[in-house]
């Protein structure tokens, strides 16, 4: 039997880097709540959930269980999860972790596994000295294309390139994206933030 259903995926955005600051118990904790509140919503709309992968969760809207407004019904569903988190995003920037502000200027394409494999790895280590080191309040990310370039930006406490015990992680960074192509380019100074851009060689 064959029938129309709308699938909904959702993750976790920035979970990477919440679950390198948390302890095990404490990330556990905070995926039961976050699983809890987007499990009763879907259900709520009608769908039903198909698979757990991480942080993530996958919902089907029409199959097993008939709706025919199938397709509303998980964008109501969808909307009303955005207002949840973001609620629950509130509530942490309260309780002292980094806000995160994330902006696409245009869509890119999308890279090629082993470029998206390695940006994503810099990209962790970038965002997790940040958070760890810099005592920065707010993380800014932008994505422009259409050759993908990614930029991120903290508030911290910034600090000086040239140092000694600075250099062999910023060489790393920046061979590690010579592999793929990419250019990284550092901004930052004592008391200024840090900015890294990661740009594709040839479009800078």
């Amino acid at each position: 039997q064959a029938a129309e259903a709308t699938v909904l995926f959702v993750d976790m955005e920035g979970f990477t880097a919440l679950s390198e600051r948390l302890t095990p118990d404490r990330l556990v904790k905070v995926l039961n709540a976050y699983f809890s509140v987007l499990v009763d919503i879907l259900e709520r709309h009608g769908g039903v959930v198909t698979q757990f992968q991480g942080d993530a969760i996958l919902a089907c809207f029409n199959v097993p269980i008939p709706r025919a407004d199938h397709p509303q019904a998980a964008v109501q569903a969808a909307v009303e999860i955005k207002c949840a988190v973001e609620a629950e995003a509130m509530r942490l920037e309260r309780l002292g972790m980094a806000k995160v502000l994330m902006q696409v200027v245009h869509a890119p394409v999308d890279p090629d596994r082993d470029t998206k494999t390695m940006l994503f790895r810099v990209f962790q280590e970038v965002v997790s000295n940040a958070l760890r080191h810099s005592g920065a309040g707010t993380l800014t990310i932008v994505v422009d294309g259409p050759a993908f370039t990614l930029a991120v930006s903290d508030n911290g406490r910034g600090f000086d390139p040239e140092a000694r015990s600075t250099g062999n992680g910023l060489r790393n960074v920046q061979h590690r994206c010579g592999l793929i192509g990419y250019l990284a380019q550092l901004n930052t100074s004592p008391g200024k933030g840090t900015t890294w851009t990661f740009t594709p060689n040839g479009n800078t």
